[in-house]
């Protein structure tokens, strides 16, 4: 319907709709088969005999999608003094250097100039944004400068943390620097780059990046689920996973994913994708 007029399109379309139900016929509890039935975009789910795991989880997320309209935002934490001395960007400890805390209060900057462009655009949608985060020091201070001033939102933004949303865990090897790994442990580092996406770091809670998309689910049903804008804190890895949620991209691409650094990505979920 692009370039067509509005109120044509709309009554063209309902004339399609008129059609399918003259012709479709409603699967009912007579057919003796499983169905999950969508009403209205979540309106409504109607499920039978979906016991089985796969069909039972199918359910439950086409019960959380919709296709109101919002922002997602995602931003890497401003850069930290452990990142400027070449370690493991999965270290949770350290503070933000004055280029990473100038990040910081730009990214506050942007984010309230995108809501505020969003609201005028839908008005009809929450004026609240949700900022969800993981639960390292760096991530509390790369939101600070947006939380210092509430009142330059139509509502204060909710805060939620998570550990769910923190970086990739390296084990036995978080805090290394790249170095320090390729010189100590050349065996491991070439494991890791034979398969990046399968190598999970050796000791306790070392993952993989198909770990770190196994932990997101939740937060990926919460994405979904959410009516809100969102704006997500996180490190690299979580970043890329997320970013390949929403685009479509190749699970053996993820680790791979050339995000960049001090920069916002904005996702736009649509009825046909996400732009």
């Amino acid at each position: 319907y692009r370039g067509t007029d509005p109120k044509k399109a709309m009554a063209d379309f309902m004339e399609r709709v008129k059609q399918y139900e003259a012709r479709y016929e409603p699967v009912d509890d007579a057919e003796e088969c499983a169905y999950i039935k969508l009403v209205n975009v979540g309106d409504k789910v109607i499920t039978r005999r979906c016991g089985g795991y796969l069909t039972s989880q199918l359910g439950f997320y086409l019960g959380n999608v919709h296709i109101q309209p919002r922002r997602i935002w995602l931003a890497l934490h401003g850069e930290s003094q452990l990142q400027v001395e070449s370690r493991r960007v999965g270290a949770a400890t350290g503070h933000l250097t004055p280029r990473g805390r100038c990040f910081a209060r730009r990214l506050a900057s942007f984010v309230k100039d995108a809501h505020a462009s969003f609201r005028e655009e839908h008005v009809d949608t929450d004026p609240e944004i949700v900022v969800l985060t993981g639960n390292a020091p760096i991530h509390s201070q790369t939101i600070k400068p947006l939380l210092a001033d509430p009142l330059a939102f139509e509502a204060a933004p909710r805060v939620s943390t998570s550990s769910l949303l923190n970086e990739l865990c390296g084990g036995d090897f978080d805090g290394l620097s790249v170095k320090e790994i390729q010189d100590r442990y050349p065996a491991v580092w070439h494991r890791r780059m034979a398969d990046k996406l399968r190598f999970r770091y050796p000791g306790a809670g070392g993952e993989s990046y198909l770990d770190v998309i196994n932990r997101l689910r939740p937060i990926l049903i919460e994405l979904e689920r959410q009516r809100k804008s969102v704006l997500l804190v996180t490190h690299l890895a979580v970043q890329r996973c997320l970013y390949s949620y929403f685009t479509g991209t190749d699970a053996e691409a993820i680790p791979y994913l050339p995000l960049p650094a001090g920069a916002v990505l904005e996702l736009t979920p649509t009825p046909h994708g996400t732009q």
